[in-house]
């Protein structure tokens, strides 16, 4: 059994999102068949390099049954440093004029994965740390698939501190 555990791994791998090369960590089951998909948004500063062992640990929790991925800020992570998958390259036709992007551009970017990189069968489990939290709440507002209809775990310690701030009358 131990040798069977250790052949499920982390991988790391450039894909191609919305015109711009951008860094994943996935680790996937060995059935090819996921009702249930599991994708980390980073906070700042959008490496997913960071989230590498929480992924793995999450995967490992659940007794590696559901793919987990984590997709990095465009433009955050090297490219360099990990292969280039180009059998999943698309390129979706508004591309972003040039990189930093802008928040709402890093939005339709994870927006942009969602579509093109997760199976349309699959129930998406999203996490969000930070940054990532917040771009989380703003796809819930654009994407109505019924693939986004799962669960949302958001961890963004700012906002739960705004409310101590003598102007949030919220």
């Amino acid at each position: 059994m131990a040798a069977s555990r250790s052949m499920i791994k982390l991988v790391k791998e450039v894909l191609t999102v919305n015109g711009l090369p951008t860094v994943v960590s996935k680790i996937l089951p060995r059935n090819n068949i996921h009702k249930h998909v599991i994708v980390l948004i980073p906070g700042n500063p959008g490496l997913v390099e960071f989230y590498d062992d929480f992924i793995t640990a999450l995967f490992d929790s659940l007794q590696r049954q559901y793919p987990v991925y984590a997709i990095a800020h465009a433009g955050h992570s090297p490219t360099n440093d990990y292969p280039v998958n180009g059998s999943l390259s698309h390129s979706h036709a508004t591309e972003p004029s040039s990189l930093p992007l802008s928040l709402e551009e890093q939005i339709m970017h994870k927006k942009i994965f969602l579509e093109e990189h997760i199976p349309p069968e699959s129930k998406i489990i999203l996490i969000g740390h930070s940054i990532g939290a917040y771009i989380i709440l703003h796809l819930l507002k654009i994407v109505v698939e019924p693939q986004m209809s799962s669960r949302v775990f958001c961890y963004f310690q700012q906002l739960n501190e705004w409310r101590y701030l003598p102007a949030a009358d919220m």
